[in-house]
């Protein structure tokens, strides 16, 4: 009974992975991984971009390091992206993307990410002033 109880105890206290607290991250198409995005200047305008990302495990919300990640800006209604590829540098796990917007309007974010769960994807739709 002893066990019994000290089992019940013990599960009670656990959450499960699929419950992890993931904050404000959004979690990847396969859910492999949590993105935050923090993006600079905040609202976005027209011009110079800096986005500070940070990649989750999108299990338990673990912090994961050395991960590829490719971040392609594309504007739908014009068909065109940024006229220079976005430069991503990794830093203990925070990834500071920079790139430019060409122009006001509706852009989406493609994060791809190759990790610890192999690759996944996120596609993050911004309003550009």
């Amino acid at each position: 009974m002893l066990f019994l109880t000290l089992a019940l105890s013990l599960l009670a206290c656990h959450e499960p992975e699929d419950d992890a607290d993931l904050g404000d991250a959004l979690l990847t198409e396969a859910g492999h991984y949590a993105l935050t995005v923090e993006h600079q200047p905040d609202p976005p305008i027209t011009g110079d971009a800096t986005l500070l990302v940070q990649i989750l495990d999108g299990q338990d919300g673990s912090l994961l390091t050395g991960s590829s990640l490719v971040v392609t800006p594309w504007m739908p209604d014009h068909g065109h992206g940024v006229m220079e590829e976005p430069v991503v540098v990794e830093d203990e796990g925070l990834y500071t993307v920079e790139f430019a917007y060409s122009m006001p309007g509706t852009w989406e974010l493609s994060f791809e990410v190759d990790g610890a769960h192999g690759p996944d994807q996120l596609v993050v739709t911004v309003e550009v002033q």
